[in-house]
């Protein structure tokens, strides 16, 4: 059985994976309602049904729609210092590094 795809094209989709996270999967679209929520919840589950293992989901959508799904309470995440907001906005750092060194000790 020969090659499915040409030598040119398996370059091209070698640029697609990262040595540094090969378990890493990013799922991005600009537009809204193709399935991106539904997808990612549900490859999170089967990932992790599969492989016994935990499987990280990343939810940076406003919406919270993946948290959602996953069946997480949004007055409960709200309250949290462990959000996506804490590690982009450099003057929530110090905070968040007291937050996890007081869950340390």
């Amino acid at each position: 059985m020969g090659n499915l795809i040409s030598e040119e094209k398996a370059v091209e989709l070698k640029a697609f994976f990262a040595d540094k996270h090969p378990g890493a999967i990013c799922v991005a679209n600009y537009k809204g309602g193709v399935g991106k929520t539904t997808l990612v919840c549900l490859l999170g589950y089967y990932l992790a049904e599969i492989t016994k293992k935990k499987v990280l989901l990343f939810d940076i959508d406003p919406q919270c729609s993946l948290s959602l799904a996953a069946g997480f309470d949004p007055d409960e995440v709200s309250k949290t210092e462990f959000t996506i907001y804490n590690l982009v906005k450099p003057s929530k750092w110090t905070k968040l590094k007291k937050q996890i060194l007081k869950i340390m000790l």
